[in-house]
């Protein structure tokens, strides 16, 4: 198979989000299936994590990953001026997305497309205006296109007006989360009961939907609501800066506290508006922890009926007990379908494929 090098500037951060742990896992799989010399990863030579393969190539190229400027620049034309140097084919799953030429781009959803309230200032207008043509430009050139559901293929096909058989869905997963260790230090820290709160992960950007955990908070007393992420506002709503007895915003937490905290929950949380897979009730499922998601877009397609489903734009009447009373399947009919090595398997495919055009 002809060599791919995947732009991995970005998967050094130690602080990484959804498309990075999806690279990631995807790489740790990979690296078990590619024979040597067949994929090549490119990162900082500055970088904060360090990447140790078996059949995975790292090199590391001179640039500061602290200098912005830098940073673009090679995403944007030296990534792909690298490739063409060494005759290879080009991998991107983490949305730098070339003005040249990427052989496989991966676009996770359409998140930045359909939720306009994101872009709330004159610059963030700009910066989202610029992500799309970027976006246009990849999915028209790239020789096949990755997302993590049926439900972001058909939103990427309708909206940049790309024929369905180009995308190929490869779906995320959850094994990664057996690697980490619960840190429980962190329920003490917050004075928690254990079973006696809920919990939810992400930022408070408009898709996340955080009115409706404000709203649930202040109609269920009774219970504790503990959301971890950043606690900077992207929507100019003022209701999302309500501060509740029994509202906690826990800021950033590691990965060992999120995990014991979603192991001890009495569910987990995820209102969302819009998401092109959702990892982060998967993870909880992993721990035992039963969930309430949206049913909307992809979060209906990924969880079946192994989760509590909500209006996410229903504010009113929120009776957490009532939405927990109806009868669910246990987590593994959900866990079982999800495999980062299946998945791994399919994007190596996927490479085989395009070598052979």
């Amino acid at each position: 198979m002809r060599k791919f090098i995947l732009n991995g500037i970005s998967l050094t951060n130690k602080e990484i989000y959804g498309i990075h742990r999806s690279a990631l896992e995807l790489m740790h799989e990979l690296d078990s299936i590619v024979n040597p010399g067949e994929l090549e990863v490119v990162i900082p030579s500055n970088g904060e994590r360090e990447f140790f393969f078996k059949n995975i190539e790292v090199c590391r190229v001179p640039i500061d990953f602290s200098d912005k400027k830098a940073v673009k620049k090679w995403n944007w034309f030296g990534f792909s001026d690298y490739v063409k140097s060494k005759n290879a084919l080009s991998m991107d799953l983490t949305l730098s997305l070339p003005f040249r030429n990427c052989d496989i781009v991966a676009i996770y959803d359409c998140i930045i497309e359909r939720c306009k309230p994101n872009a709330n200032t004159v610059f963030k207008k700009l910066t989202r205006l610029f992500y799309m043509f970027k976006a246009f430009l990849n999915v028209k050139r790239a020789k096949a296109v990755v997302t993590c559901s049926n439900y972001s293929k058909d939103d990427i096909a309708r909206l940049y007006h790309v024929r369905p058989h180009k995308i190929v869905v490869i779906l995320s997963a959850w094994q990664h989360f057996k690697r980490i260790e619960p840190d429980k230090s962190v329920i003490a820290k917050y004075g928690l009961e254990e079973g006696k709160y809920f919990f939810a992960l992400g930022s408070r950007s408009y898709h996340k939907n955080f009115k409706w955990i404000v709203e649930a908070a202040k109609q269920n007393p009774q219970y504790r609501f503990v959301v971890s992420g950043t606690n900077s506002l992207s929507t100019s709503d003022t209701a999302l800066d309500t501060k509740l007895d029994n509202l906690i915003y826990a800021g950033y937490l590691s990965d060992e506290q999120v995990k014991a905290l979603m192991t001890h929950c009495k569910a987990f949380l995820q209102p969302s508006l819009y998401e092109g897979f959702g990892i982060p009730p998967l993870e909880a499922m992993s721990t035992g922890a039963r969930c309430i998601v949206s049913n909307t877009t992809s979060l209906p397609e990924i969880y079946g009926d192994s989760v509590w489903y909500i209006d996410p734009l229903d504010y009113q009447d929120i009776n957490i007990d009532k939405i927990m009373s109806g009868k669910i399947e246990d987590n593994y009919e959900v866990l079982n379908k999800y495999s980062w090595r299946r998945s791994a398997c399919k994007l190596y495919a996927l490479m085989e494929h395009i070598s052979e055009k």
